[in-house]
């Protein structure tokens, strides 16, 4: 059995794990090690956990699926002081477990948090395999949403 919670600031060395293990799906090569990437990524978990909240799947005392919410806090505008957006990001979940509804579970998830944390919207880019999740979710394509992307 799966279930589906918030995570916590102790779920930071299994969150590296899933995020190690997403990359290595279709990138074999790494530019650093798993320690050195663990290293990393617990020092931000951990220093930016407002802005980036978490949910986990766990079966058995061991994460097999994460996802996460951005929080973007915007502009305030005359009729909105505080207006802020949600971006589902780094949605996971490991391959036995896809197609059983644990990725639909962790999106379900993130959205009640962006209604707790009072998103006005909640946007994500999608895998083309996952697009169907996120239909079924009330998510559409956006007709305004314009991108550019930037030399990193």
């Amino acid at each position: 059995m799966t279930t589906i919670r918030r995570a916590t600031i102790d779920d930071g060395p299994a969150l590296a794990a899933l995020r190690w293990a997403w990359h290595h799906e279709g990138h074999p090569d790494a530019a650093e090690t798993f320690e050195e990437f663990a290293a990393n990524y617990g020092a931000w978990w951990a220093s930016d956990e407002n802005s980036h909240r978490a949910v986990v799947a766990e079966s058995n005392g061991q994460l097999v699926g994460m996802g996460f919410l951005a929080v973007l806090v915007r502009v305030p505008d005359v009729d909105h002081r505080r207006r802020v957006d949600g971006d589902i990001q780094s949605v996971y979940v490991e391959p036995n477990l896809r197609d059983a509804g644990v990725g639909s579970d962790i999106v379900r998830e993130l959205i009640k948090v962006a209604y707790e944390v009072g998103c006005e919207k909640v946007t994500v880019q999608s895998s083309t395999r996952a697009r169907s999740l996120y239909g079924r979710e009330g998510f559409e394509v956006p007709t305004r949403l314009m991108a550019r992307r930037l030399a990193t």
